[in-house]
């Protein structure tokens, strides 16, 4: 009998919300989060936006941790993306803490994400061959790559194209 098998395997959660109505929708993400806690303990983030500038906040711990009261205080917009993490791929570190965040053409964007690309490490390797710079080790990051390198043809056809170069179940949140 397998020990290891016998125990909870969840492989994180996200979550995302927008209104047009409230002024700042953190307390909503706060709650969504925290609702999907049991998805993943290890590290917690949201990226907010507000009038299209984005603010991200992650770190190690429990989501009661990191998006305490005072930091909360200081994240203000109506559209948020945010990430519970359960190690699946990468190491167990604060820089593959999700959401993960970059520049492009389009502007800031962020992504959070949940699932498994069965060809992250061959798309990476084409990506890096080509230039790309990564600075986490999941391979969230690489559809943040895919899509911002496609940021001329517009948003919409960027993600559409993203999609169509990964393989794989899962799941994701963006906003720009």
């Amino acid at each position: 009998m397998n020990l290891d098998k016998d125990k909870m395997e969840e492989e994180c959660g996200v979550f995302g919300i927008y209104t047009k109505e409230e002024p700042s929708v953190i307390h909503h993400m706060f709650y969504g989060l925290f609702a999907l806690q049991h998805r993943g303990q290890e590290s917690a983030g949201v990226s907010i936006s507000k009038n299209g500038n984005i603010k991200t906040h992650k770190a190690m711990g429990l989501v009661t941790h990191v998006l305490n009261d005072k930091v909360m205080e200081t994240l203000e917009g109506n559209v948020a993306i945010g990430h519970v993490r359960y190690s699946t791929c990468g190491d167990s570190n604060v820089s593959n803490a999700q959401p993960l965040e970059g520049h492009c053409k389009l502007g800031q964007i962020a992504i959070a994400h949940n699932g498994t690309l069965t060809n992250a490490k061959i798309v990476r390797e084409l990506l890096e061959e080509t230039g790309a710079v990564f600075q986490s080790t999941i391979d969230s990051e690489v559809i943040l790559s895919l899509t911002s390198r496609k940021a001329s043809k517009g948003l919409e056809q960027a993600i559409v194209d993203a999609i169509n170069m990964i393989q794989g179940a899962y799941a994701i949140v963006m906003t720009v």
